[in-house]
């Protein structure tokens, strides 16, 4: 939920202190109002993302607060929740009635509190807005981080990455279908977790493609691919430091035929575009580098 901003209105001034700071290190923008009348103009002015709001106020009350949010037509799809120290079930009830999405009673426990938070944040404008679709750089945020997004929110959809044209496709916390270029399943996952660079984009509720025979727990997934991926890397470095140009000048790898038409080819293209696994492919490049049938150009 990065980059979402919540408007705390509340006259409790250490409210706004140690509740501001807690959902800033959660990752929120966080604005603060101190009573119903500046959270109206805050809202209006600055549209957040949802209110934080409480009941006994001055200038304001909580309850007038609500029914003002209620009746406009530009602040109604703001999420609200109350956040008060009055726990009378009628007070509670009156609440949700007035059209808040949830009423918190202080003294709260935080985690319960941003699960809320994130729960009525899914409900909201902006959510709805995005949610067929994002965009964005695994330079920003990696792809470990993005398919264990879409696992916390049980998401369904497919994540392409264009650049290197992979695409992972996941429901119910499940891979189920994984491709790159003519490769499919594990084959696929290990190049695309090996090349994973440049944009991505996420067509939520959509699997394209073929589904696995077998779906794929994501946590399982990134467990043992990262393992590999690391072991992976430490055998590169055997044979280079960098993404090196290689000379195809013999008969020493796969489809070697195929290769000497690419050929100079970067080292990495070479990994992932043999077929079988990549530590084997590693393994015979470097054995191919012995025998001087492949070569590093420099």
């Amino acid at each position: 939920m990065n980059n979402f901003c919540i408007l705390i209105i509340d006259d409790d001034e250490s409210t706004h202190d140690v509740l501001g700071e807690y959902l800033e290190l959660a990752g929120f923008r966080v604005l603060h109002a101190r009573d119903g009348s500046a959270g109206l103009q805050m809202l209006a002015e600055l549209r957040p993302d949802l209110a934080l709001l409480d009941v006994n106020m001055p200038v304001m009350d909580g309850f007038k607060t609500m029914e003002f949010i209620a009746k406009s037509r530009e602040l109604r799809d703001i999420p609200v929740l109350f956040l008060t120290s009055m726990d009378r079930s009628n007070l509670k009830i009156k609440g949700l009635e007035l059209g808040a999405e949830d009423y918190v009673v202080k003294p709260y426990n935080r985690a319960e509190l941003l699960a809320r938070i994130n729960a009525a944040l899914r409900r909201g404008e902006r959510y709805r807005r995005n949610e067929r679709a994002m965009e964005g750089n695994l330079a920003d945020i990696s792809l470990p981080e993005l398919l264990q997004t879409l696992d916390i929110g049980r998401k369904s959809g497919c994540i392409h990455l264009k650049e290197i044209a992979g695409s992972i496709c996941v429901a119910s916390g499940n891979i189920v279908h994984a491709t790159f270029r003519n490769f499919t399943g594990i084959e696929a996952l290990t190049r695309i977790f090996f090349l994973a660079e440049g944009s991505f984009s996420i067509e939520f509720d959509s699997l394209s493609g073929a589904e696995l025979k077998k779906p794929l727990p994501i946590q399982k997934i990134l467990f043992e691919t990262l393992t590999y991926i690391d072991e992976l890397w430490q055998m590169i470095k055997m044979i280079s430091e960098e993404n090196s140009l290689m000379e195809i000048n013999d008969t020493g790898i796969q489809e070697v035929d195929f290769f000497q038409k690419l050929s100079p080819i970067k080292l990495y293209d070479l990994i992932v575009l043999m077929r079988g696994d990549l530590k084997e492919n590693v393994t015979s490049i470097a054995d191919s580098l012995r025998k001087h049938t492949v070569a590093l150009v420099i």
